[in-house]
């Protein structure tokens, strides 16, 4: 929208001004304005606003020999809702109607349709017409802070009443928030039907050349180059591209901040072995100020980072890796993995959750190297069909205790290859050493007995054999299914 805010009987051509300037004439002085600033007093973001609920009011309906086919590709019918409303602002201009009455307002549209930022009630745009249609900017950074840039002062200012004033009548119900900045000292004023206005959000600390997107409630995105250590500006040596001018580009995403500290105040990591901790700082206190992200104390994050970055990451798990000091020292056999330096390129998410899920098809994981997983509670895998583990060198399973079948059934242990050997080695020899004609002595029997064959002490060796069958079982794997064992038998092959 272009207009002359004149000061004089001077009148100038618009031909000679661009977007904005102001030019001079005898004693007097007239401005061109081609873009300007204006108060949000109300924006519709669903089909709960006052504006379809009172139709009959406004132009809410679509425009049927205009509009696109519907979802079967026809026409749309007359009396179909037009949402596309959705997004328009009511504004108030700044200069060319500071004291409009409210239907004299204007709704805006947004300017950009793909990326948008709907503004909050009384919040300034900069608004412009095209086509006889208006349209707002993403709002003007007024106090440089992330959560909010409302000001309840200037509408008030302006046309001389609050906007809650604008929609009483039940037509609008808005919170009302307080601020407690510098000039509005318990002023209350409208910023939406429910927003809340935040001012413990802060900002993320930035390196030179970083890109950054933020929102008013603590999630950010990071295209950058530069960590917090500037030895890692040399870049990646094993990259050219890089190596030269330095930087090891990263993304990160990340969503909620961490907790706000007091200035050298600490936050560890809650149940956890490791001692990652965060220090306040000085930075944090105020609203405007900045924090870096951290992996570890932030909400959830997803690190895309390269070259000499080392990632802060560290586990909460008192489970440690096989192969990298496994706490339980009865166990033998560990690998030599060597757990790596996380650097180079890496995605690490770091959550209280995480869930992956093909609805449909497939779900591949690859690794080229080791493929470690570490719990400190259950792993399991459930199968409706089969379990197929498929290895070209070895399988081990070490454990305290396997159940094969059912869990934590011990009725059945199988039996140990070793000493079942030994056991039945031992009854060999000795059934060897008593095989003999029906009549025989010993050497200390004394006579033929036709009614003894052997004497007490060979009965007793009897019985320590059979007493021992039991060191023929494992105490660590049990399996069920068949025999004595319980649970139901497989199919009949």
């Amino acid at each position: 929208m272009a207009f002359w805010n004149t000061k004089s009987q001077n009148t100038l051509s618009t031909e000679n001004f661009g977007l904005g300037g102001t030019s001079t004439k005898g004693n007097g002085t007239a401005e061109f304005y081609e873009l300007e600033p204006a108060v949000v007093l109300d924006i519709i973001l669903d089909k709960e606003h006052a504006f379809f609920k009172n139709p009959t009011n406004f132009p809410s309906t679509i425009d049927v020999d205009h509009w696109p086919a519907d979802l079967k590709g026809e026409k749309p019918v007359a009396g179909d809702v037009d949402y596309s409303w959705v997004g328009r602002a009511l504004v108030r201009m700044q200069y060319s109607m500071p004291a409009a009455k409210k239907e004299k307002l204007v709704w805006a549209y947004p300017l950009d349709s793909s990326i948008s930022e709907y503004p909050l009630i009384n919040e300034v745009v900069i608004v412009m017409r095209y086509r006889n249609k208006y349209f707002y900017s993403r709002k003007i950074n007024t106090r440089n802070l992330p959560n909010e840039a409302v000001d309840f002062v200037v509408n008030k200012t302006i046309s001389g009443q609050e906007n809650s004033e604008l929609f009483s009548n039940a037509l609008y119900q808005g919170r009302l928030s307080q601020n407690s900045f510098s000039g509005a000292e318990g002023y209350r004023g409208v910023t939406g039907r429910y927003y809340k206005i935040n001012n413990r959000v802060r900002r993320i600390k930035r390196h030179e050349g970083d890109t950054i997107i933020e929102s008013r409630f603590g999630q950010s995105i990071r295209f950058g180059t530069y960590d917090e250590d500037r030895v890692n500006d040399k870049g990646d040596p094993k990259n050219v591209d890089y190596s030269d001018w330095g930087g090891n580009p990263m993304l990160i995403l990340r969503n909620r901040q961490r907790k706000l500290l007091k200035k050298g105040e600490t936050l560890k990591l809650v149940n956890s072995p490791n001692p990652a901790t965060v220090i306040g700082t000085d930075e944090e206190k105020n609203a405007g100020g900045y924090l870096k992200e951290d992996i570890n104390h932030d909400g959830s994050t997803i690190a895309i980072t390269s070259g000499q970055t080392i990632s802060k990451w560290v586990t909460t798990c008192y489970k440690k890796m096989f192969g990298t000091g496994e706490e339980v020292s009865a166990f033998e056999g560990t690998t030599n993995f060597t757990y790596p330096v996380l650097n180079g390129d890496q995605i690490i998410i770091n959550s209280d959750r995480l869930v992956l899920s093909s609805r449909f098809g497939e779900t591949f994981h690859y690794a080229k190297k080791r493929y470690g997983i570490v719990t400190d509670s259950e792993y399991t895998v459930d199968a409706h069909d089969q379990i197929v583990l498929t290895t070209h060198v070895k399988t081990v399973l070490n454990s305290p205790a396997i159940y094969l079948g059912e869990y934590d059934t011990t009725g059945e242990p199988v039996l140990l290859g070793q000493t079942s050997v030994d056991w039945l080695y031992e009854l060999c020899n000795w059934m060897l050493e008593h095989t003999h004609w029906y009549m025989h002595s010993h050497v200390d029997a004394g006579k033929e007995s036709p009614s003894q064959t052997q004497l007490s002490v060979q009965v007793e060796k009897l019985k320590q054999l059979r007493d021992s069958l039991h060191s023929l079982l494992s105490r660590r794997v049990f399996v069920v299914g068949g025999g004595y064992a319980p649970g139901s038998d497989g199919a009949n092959i």
